[in-house]
């Protein structure tokens, strides 16, 4: 059973995560397309494991060919119209998919575009973060954490490491914000007196920045929108202590999916943010069984093996209907 996953930009790498679980954990043979990859400093770090298409060359009669034995076809965001032409190619049967992960009225989207894209989708599909308040009717679904789980609890003489990494520090979104001065005042402060040792970084390729968030205790996601991200995820993925300001909604959704009747978070927001890290900071013991419990969470909930059966359970109720 073929899926070939299309998508305009790598999408912070998470089709190309859905594809890998596929190939890795089910039946489904599955590849990611993208038209073109991100910019400047973030070229090839999410795309390591997408197809990037040139029109009239090799990779574009590779998307041809993959589309002409798909039985599914999964749009992730949007599409150009050279691409959803080629669905021509594609067999009488085949299923089509679209799937949202921005927000509405911000960018890469600003609307719904899938009205737009000229495809009768048989299934649209939403992240189950804070987006599916703006898509009502889609199905909901988890990112995928693709590493290997792992913690370094702190030990009792060990100064909290703390890792904050923002994909940009654009500021003036309501749902893509990731930085306020509050978290950013508090950070440096603790820092400064040595409460924490803060790892402030950017630019690095998913792997690596997992490969240093395995030897932290505390990652910050973002505390100003009231969502949580794939930061979060692969935070307790790590076994850190993670800090978001998720919302109802959004913890809602994520209980919904995973079966779980508590959030994995521990709250803060940008007035609220230095008492917290101070509480928890002063509390090694407190770090600790935090960090055990983010462990424990994700390993139930949130593998790769898990997470993908949701994806297989909708494409076979495409398949067979």
């Amino acid at each position: 059973m073929k899926v070939v996953h299309i998508s305009k930009t790598p999408l912070a790498g998470s089709p190309s995560r859905i594809s890998d679980a596929l190939n890795n954990y089910t039946e489904f043979e599955s590849c990611h397309f993208i038209e073109s990859d991100y910019p400047g400093s973030l070229n090839g770090k999410m795309s390591a494991h997408s197809i990037l298409i040139d029109e009239g060359g090799k990779r574009d009669w590779l998307l041809k060919e993959a589309l002409k034995n798909a039985e599914i076809v999964h749009v992730h965001n949007d599409i150009s119209g050279s691409v959803a032409n080629c669905f021509s190619l594609c067999r009488d049967d085949c299923k089509f998919i679209y799937h949202v992960h921005s927000p509405l009225r911000e960018g890469p989207l600003f609307s719904n575009v899938s009205e737009d894209i000229g495809v009768d989708f048989d299934l649209k599909m939403v992240v189950a973060q804070y987006h599916p308040r703006h898509y009502q009717g889609y199905v909901p679904v988890l990112n995928i954490v693709p590493f290997k789980s792992s913690v370094k609890v702190i030990e009792n003489n060990e100064i909290p490491r703390v890792l904050f990494s923002p994909a940009h520090r654009r500021t003036g979104g309501r749902w893509n914000d990731k930085v306020s001065d509050g978290l950013q005042i508090a950070l440096e402060s603790l820092a400064r007196f040595n409460k924490i040792e803060l790892l402030e970084v950017d630019g690095l390729k998913p792997y690596e920045l997992f490969s240093l968030r395995k030897y932290c205790h505390i990652t910050i996601d973002e505390i100003v929108t009231g969502s949580y991200h794939q930061i979060s995820l692969e935070g307790l993925a790590a076994g850190n202590v993670v800090i978001s300001n998720s919302d109802f909604f959004s913890d809602m959704f994520l209980k919904m999916l995973t079966g779980c009747t508590y959030s994995p978070f521990l709250k803060a927001n940008s007035s609220s943010i230095y008492d917290v890290l101070m509480g928890l900071v002063s509390d090694p013991v407190k770090i600790r069984n935090k960090q055990v419990e983010s462990l424990e969470f994700y390993n139930k909930y949130l593998s790769p093996s898990v997470i993908i059966k949701k994806y297989v359970e909708a494409y076979n109720g495409l398949l067979n209907a």
